[in-house]
């Protein structure tokens, strides 16, 4: 049915998320965070960070992911999505 398998895509996020840091494949708390003050550190001139999506299950929510790490900057990031389809 197609109300239930509605193909789109969203490319506005994605052209977002590789200007940023990669997280998407971090295993850890910790690895994120070193990898979002690592980009925060090398690109100083950034306003705001936009880090993509993290594994779900790393946080339950923002305040997990302690982006103090980032001097300060915002950081815009979020949990992957999963599907009932796998």
């Amino acid at each position: 049915m197609a109300s239930f398998k509605d193909g789109h895509c969203h490319p506005l996020f994605a052209g977002r998320e590789a200007l940023g840091p990669s997280i998407t494949d971090c295993d850890s708390l910790a690895e994120i965070q070193s990898v979002i003050a690592k980009y925060a550190t090398e690109n100083p001139e950034v306003e705001w960070i936009d880090a993509g999506a993290f594994q779900r299950d790393l946080a339950t929510d923002r305040f997990d992911l302690d982006l103090e790490a980032c001097g300060g900057k915002p950081v815009s990031c979020m949990p992957t999505i999963t599907t009932l389809y796998g």
